[in-house]
């Protein structure tokens, strides 16, 4: 309700690999107007590594998503509380975390094809399964 209100989408996508149901799900369907599910299977792995944390399988995807749409994209516990408006000038926008890891990505604004997000992707071919924050948070090169 909140994206609805201070965003005004022209469409929001819940992109996932089950289609979400209850009470909540409904809910939404009723009061935000142009919501969208979008099948999306996860990889099976990460640059041929297996995946220790699943949400590194959300990050990627997210990623992707991102890189060839643009848009916004938050995190189901985010809540926006102004208009993102001037945020859509830059090629690149990330929240930030305060468990001092840098950077987040709960909250990305990207503009289509953002080189960015394509080399933020690529580094994803040094993937480290073992480290939660590494590839979503930390990669350097």
């Amino acid at each position: 309700m909140a994206a609805k209100r201070y965003i005004k989408p022209s469409a929001v996508y819940v992109i996932g690999d089950q289609h979400p149901m209850g009470r909540w799900w409904q809910q939404v369907l009723r009061d935000v107007h142009g919501v969208r599910f979008v099948y999306r299977e996860l990889p099976p792995n990460i640059s041929g590594e297996p995946v220790h944390f699943q949400h590194h399988l959300s990050d990627l995807v997210r990623l992707q998503t991102l890189y060839f749409n643009g848009g916004i994209y938050l995190d189901a516990d985010m809540v926006v509380v102004r208009d993102l408006e001037p945020l859509l000038d830059y090629d690149i926008t990330l929240g930030m975390v305060e468990n001092g890891t840098g950077m987040g990505n709960a909250f990305i604004v990207a503009k289509r094809g953002s080189p960015f997000i394509r080399e933020w992707y690529n580094e994803y071919r040094h993937y480290k399964k073992d480290e939660f924050y590494w590839n979503s948070l930390q990669v350097t090169n």
